[in-house]
């Protein structure tokens, strides 16, 4: 269970033996929704539990990333927002994930598309610099759920392979 005194969130950690002597720690959670401050609280829980410079953290995690917001793309975000009557984005998690944890967003190595219908990304592949692991080049992908509604969210996709320093 992740801490919440709002919703009740919770992970799934696997580790995976991938050789004789590799290993992959994923993660998979859906952070809350409701709050920014409980998500940076739950992404610290998950790291005291899992240390994400070592793990692969997929999931929803209800926080958008700053650089994926430019221009007119920020300004719709913004007024999609006010107009469903929600606060402004907050971008504090995905800092953290990114800057302080120096995780690897899947993203960088292929193209960014929402994984909501409310033109936002929320669902991320983000890889630990510790992981052993890394994306493969272009092969990030967005899976369109949507249109036949499947569940509320398109899912994410990418090929990843072992770090060349843990060949």
């Amino acid at each position: 269970d992740l801490p919440s005194n709002r919703e009740h969130r919770s992970a799934a950690i696997a580790v995976i033996d991938v050789s004789s002597n590799q290993r992959l720690r994923l993660i998979g959670t859906h952070l809350e929704v409701g709050s920014e401050e409980n998500r940076i609280l739950q992404i610290d829980h998950l790291h005291d539990v899992a240390d994400l410079w070592c793990s692969v953290l997929t999931g929803d995690l209800n926080s958008l990333l700053r650089s994926d917001y430019e221009g007119h793309h920020l300004e719709r975000v913004l007024a999609k927002r006010d107009i469903a009557g929600k606060e402004p984005p907050e971008w504090e998690v995905m800092d953290d994930l990114v800057s302080n944890f120096s995780m690897i967003d899947a993203v960088s190595f292929g193209n960014s598309r929402s994984t909501t219908p409310h033109f936002t990304r929320v669902d991320y592949l983000l890889f630990g610099t510790e992981s052993g692991f890394t994306p493969v080049m272009d092969s990030y992908d967005v899976v369109d759920c949507l249109t036949n509604k499947l569940t509320d969210h398109n899912a994410v996709f990418t090929a990843f392979q072992l770090k060349e320093s843990a060949l």
